[in-house]
């Protein structure tokens, strides 16, 4: 996390910096947004678990 990384979209790579979201409600967002998309799929209780919650980032253009 601390040297970023990068991420291809539509053929072009941009590099990025990951940034750690401490939000709560930017945190319950973002595990609303999983539940309503992977509502009855495995591994939806892991993806939306307190120790992934913590881990939520932000993905920053460089």
């Amino acid at each position: 996390m601390k040297k970023g990384g990068s991420i291809e979209l539509d053929g072009q790579t941009f590099d990025i910096d990951y940034v750690p979201v401490d939000d709560p409600a930017e945190i319950s967002a973002v595990t609303e947004a999983y539940l309503k998309k992977y509502h009855g799929q495995y591994p939806i209780d892991m993806m939306i678990s307190d120790k992934c919650a913590d881990a939520t980032v932000e993905l920053k253009l460089k």
